[in-house]
């Protein structure tokens, strides 16, 4: 029961973090970029090599999407308050949907975010990841949606000193799905840099 309590906690938290991150999104509009949940990772310009555009977390989410995951978010819940006591599994249920927003398909991209490697090394250095929007994100609790997830992949393995310290990545974005058993992420990044956050 404890076991199904933490979950419902859980995924609560992420489902208002995501919620009120959607709700942000659909007031926006293509002029006014929506505020980061990181300080300073402000507004978006052209997406140019040389002068990237800056990406929020809410900037992934479509319009209407925070309504879906709601509803989604509620049937699990439905789903999981059935179970019996003693008999729920210790499992990181993933819920969303893969839905983007295809604008951003092919822009050169900057956003702030915390490294999910899919396998630890002892040189701390990768060449694949997932950039997830809160720390600890896919370890020990139920992962973001996949459009609030993004596959970040590299020519030339990077080195990440800390998952639990944010950075910044840059490359370019595509509107391109990526399934893992860790987790799914509904964007894919080609890395072009990656710095400590500040």
């Amino acid at each position: 029961m404890k076991v199904i309590f933490s979950t419902l906690v859980l995924i609560a938290l992420t489902l208002t973090a995501c919620g009120e991150a959607g709700d942000r999104a659909e007031a926006r509009t293509a002029e006014t970029p929506s505020a980061s949940a990181f300080a300073g990772a402000a507004a978006a310009n052209t997406g140019t090599p040389d002068a990237p555009r800056k990406l929020t977390w809410d900037d992934l989410m479509p319009v209407g999407e925070s309504k879906i995951l709601k509803e989604l978010m509620q049937e699990h819940m439905a789903r999981v308050s059935d179970i019996r006591e003693g008999s729920a599994k210790d499992e990181m249920v993933q819920i969303g949907t893969f839905n983007v927003v295809e604008s951003l398909d092919g822009q050169h991209v900057r956003i702030p975010g915390y490294v999910i490697p899919f396998n630890f090394n002892k040189t701390n250095e990768y060449s694949e990841f997932l950039l997830v929007p809160y720390a600890g994100a896919c370890i020990h609790a139920p992962p973001p949606p996949p459009n609030q997830i993004v596959y970040v992949k590299a020519d030339k393995p990077v080195k990440v000193e800390s998952i639990w310290d944010a950075v910044w990545v840059e490359g370019g974005l595509k509107t391109q799905k990526h399934e893992d058993a860790l987790s799914d992420a509904a964007y894919t990044l080609t890395l072009t840099s990656l710095e400590a956050y500040q």
